[in-house]
């Protein structure tokens, strides 16, 4: 099984409007059948990690081209 994450770099004051939007991209890929669940969080704060980075998580089976 593998663990795939997807980063994302974002403005500053921009973090609720993107994991939002973030998140429906995931929930839109699962309803294609193309991912598993995925998990959006993100760091800086009162997280670990660098600021204004978002992280998309999910896992597969075997890794498959994204153009399938």
């Amino acid at each position: 099984m593998y663990l795939l994450r997807r980063v994302f770099k974002v403005k500053p004051g921009t973090a609720r409007k993107t994991m939002a939007i973030i998140t429906q991209i995931g929930k839109l890929y699962e309803e294609a059948g193309q991912r598993t669940h995925s998990r959006v969080y993100m760091s800086g704060g009162v997280v670990p990690g660098p600021a204004n980075t978002m992280y998309m998580d999910w896992t597969e089976e075997t890794l498959r081209s994204p153009y399938r």
